[in-house]
């Protein structure tokens, strides 16, 4: 799969969370607020700010992302 397509996938995923009130699992012993999700071996990170999704990060399914720096994500 082409770096295009796989964007083009996460992005679609993203829309439906959208759409049905951006789900996703807390991962509030990361960092307060953070909530993840998994879309073909990625995990999408993100947090709800308002009506908006913020994505925080897009990594692969297999990087051990307690170990990843949530503190400044502005």
């Amino acid at each position: 799969m082409t770096a295009d397509k796989v964007i083009d996938a996460i992005e679609a995923t993203l829309v439906k969370f959208a759409r049905i009130g951006f789900g996703g699992a807390p991962r509030d012993h990361l960092s307060p607020g953070l909530r993840g999700a998994n879309h073909k071996g990625f995990n999408i990170l993100f947090r709800i700010v308002g009506n908006d999704m913020q994505i925080i990060r897009i990594v692969r399914g297999a990087r051990d992302i307690r170990k990843l720096d949530f503190t400044d994500t502005d």
